[in-house]
């Protein structure tokens, strides 16, 4: 069974992935105090404005993590700069 949502125009779409957030949401460490980063589950999500950003599970902080857009990404080492200059591995 295919559930659809009706946008704003009337029409209707997939739904997609649903994402339950819970605990609230709050500053990060800076880059200076943790300058990488380790993730699980991770992926990469395009935003509507074409901006790339890691999503996952930061290990060593023990919290769901959305990086900041990435600028530069090595897909064979799996690692990623992203603007803020924190690697994320």
């Amino acid at each position: 069974m295919s559930r659809k949502k009706k946008s704003a125009s009337g029409k209707f779409g997939p739904l997609g992935n649903i994402i339950i957030v819970s605990g609230g949401i709050w500053k990060t460490e800076s880059v200076g105090s943790q300058p990488r980063l380790r993730l699980s589950h991770w992926r990469i999500m395009r935003t509507e404005r074409g901006k790339i950003h890691f999503v996952g599970y930061a290990v060593d902080n023990h919290e769901g993590r959305v990086s900041t857009a990435i600028e530069s990404l090595d897909l064979a080492a799996r690692t990623g700069v992203t603007r803020s200059g924190r690697l994320y591995e």
